[in-house]
């Protein structure tokens, strides 16, 4: 484990660094905190420390004084500055004095885990303790990100891209990101090779992506000079490859505008399996407003009350290529589809079990909101379907309440009794429902009525009928007794419940 060393003059910050990344799985350990350059030249002697993370500002004696102090007396220590100052001449001494980077409170999270695991690699292969050509691109880099995410001011932009000597200022602006199967830094490599235009900046991003950001004074050609230079890429890189475009905007502070649009088109993948160009306005141009169409719910009740896991998984993946394939479909509205689905398998499991249970399905639906391509999204879903089957497989012993479950499932419309019931499976009437209850927890009336009543929620959320069609839609032939049943078991009537959601 390399050994680190806190300085800070606020104890809340100290704190926060301690739990604010996993410093052991970064190789990694705390050893000690200090108030002020002086206690930390006192740990610094009397401990082996090979990071050192330091403030600017502090009593008794600062940050640079301090990093003078110890980079005369310890040429070997790799320092850190964290502070609250973005004034250029502190970046000035603190780079003079040969540092790894110089972070900003408040601390990114990934901006500090990423210098910490380079800082790790310096030391396990012994590189010499000086500002390299690779360092000062790990510094580029850390500026650029921070203009295109909006975390840096346009005095200080200007300031860092003259000293770094960044190739950024410019008139018009257009990112570009390229994904690959298997994010990876052969990517940043080769996206570097690929490009030969000198105010054209490349560097990876945090979330996998290689961003390749194009500056020019005149917007003519730039998205043509991109796709030349980076659609090679997608046969060399390991595939599926993505090249997701931004449009070309003007004005430095415009910058993050097209690198947003250039992620929100690399999650267009999810809708192209097959790897290609995503062009951020030729998308929108597409993009429709309709909400996606989603499947009929009875064919996957029925095919859970039979158990069959096989044609429900083909199911799944049929439906959700339908909506792939549905006009102006977007990356949001496929999850979103997902996500429903999902919500349905849980309710009609907590239906049948007659449990209320909040936590059922939740890392499957976080799983699908997140889902990155179409068979990921595919497989959470089938997943549920097959969790949900077997969890009624368990629940449920009896095979013929399982027939009676079944049968609600596919003819709740329809005049369904204990008695009529028991004739069709040779059951007599009173042990059926008293098994019913046992199995169930609730009599076969009580289930009916809540089934129905489910179903009516759901038509009244999701559709224009009136409340008349809709009792008789879901098996009730009397309005009055419908408004009765609803408010027992919703606590509103029908109409004010259609309000309400």
């Amino acid at each position: 484990m390399h050994r680190v060393l806190i300085v800070d003059d606020e104890p809340f910050i100290i704190e926060g660094l301690y739990y604010i990344i996993d410093w052991a799985g970064l190789g990694l350990t705390i050893v000690g905190h200090a108030a002020n350059g002086e206690a930390a030249l006192q740990q610094l002697a009397a401990q082996q420390v090979d990071i050192l993370i330091t403030d600017i500002s502090m009593p008794v004696m600062g940050g640079l004084e301090l990093i003078r102090r110890a980079r005369e007396a310890y040429p070997s220590l790799k320092i850190v500055v964290l502070s609250g100052y973005d004034e250029f001449d502190y970046l000035k001494q603190a780079m003079r004095s040969g540092i790894e980077n110089y972070l900003l409170k408040p601390v990114n999270v990934e901006e500090l885990r990423s210098t910490m695991a380079s800082t790790v690699d310096k030391l396990r292969t012994s590189v010499s303790d000086r500002w390299t050509d690779e360092d000062v691109d790990i510094l580029r880099h850390a500026i650029v990100y921070r203009w295109l995410t909006g975390a840096i001011s346009p005095r200080e932009l200007k300031e860092r891209a003259t000293a770094l000597e960044l190739p950024i200022l410019a008139r018009h602006y257009l990112a570009a990101l390229i994904r690959s199967s298997q994010p990876s830094e052969s990517d940043y490599r080769a996206a570097r090779a690929c490009v030969h235009h000198p105010q054209t900046l490349v560097l990876p991003n945090l979330t996998g992506e290689t961003i390749v950001l194009y500056a020019a004074e005149e917007p003519e050609d730039m998205k043509a000079l991109a796709l030349a230079q980076l659609k090679p890429l997608l046969t060399e890189l390991e595939g599926p490859v993505y090249l997701a475009l931004g449009t070309v905007v003007e004005g430095a502070r415009a910058a993050q505008v097209t690198y947003e649009q250039a992620l929100d088109a690399v999650q267009y993948r999810l809708l192209h399996p097959g790897g290609g160009v995503l062009d951020y306005e030729a998308l929108h141009q597409q993009e429709g407003e309709g909400e996606a169409d989603m499947p009929a719910w009875e064919v996957y009740a029925r095919l859970i009350a039979m158990r069959d896991k096989l044609q429900l998984d083909e199911q799944i993946a049929a439906d959700i290529q339908r909506l792939l394939t549905q006009p102006g479909m977007t990356p949001s509205g496929l999850r979103h589809a997902a996500v429903e689905l999902i919500v349905r398998f849980k309710t009609e499991l907590q239906q049948l079990r007659s449990l209320e249970e909040p936590e059922l399905y939740r890392e499957e639906l976080q799983q699908a909101a997140a889902s990155a391509s179409v068979i990921e999204l595919t497989q959470v879903v089938q997943r549920v379907a097959g969790q949900t089957i077997d969890a009624l497989a368990k629940s449920v012993k009896s095979p013929v309440v399982e027939q009676v479950l079944a049968r609600i499932a596919a003819d709740y419309r329809q005049s369904l009794s204990l008695k009529t019931l028991g004739q069709e499976y040779k059951v007599h009437p009173v042990y059926l429902g008293q098994l019913f209850h046992k199995e169930m927890g609730e009599s076969f009336t009580e289930y009916l009525n809540r089934y129905r009543i489910d179903q009516a929620k759901q038509l009244l959320r999701n559709s224009n009928s009136k409340v008349q069609e809709i009792a008789r839609e879901v098996g009730y032939w009397e309005t009055g007794y419908f408004y009765k049943q609803f408010k027992k078991h919703v606590g509103v009537s029908p109409m004010d419940y259609r309000e309400l959601t």
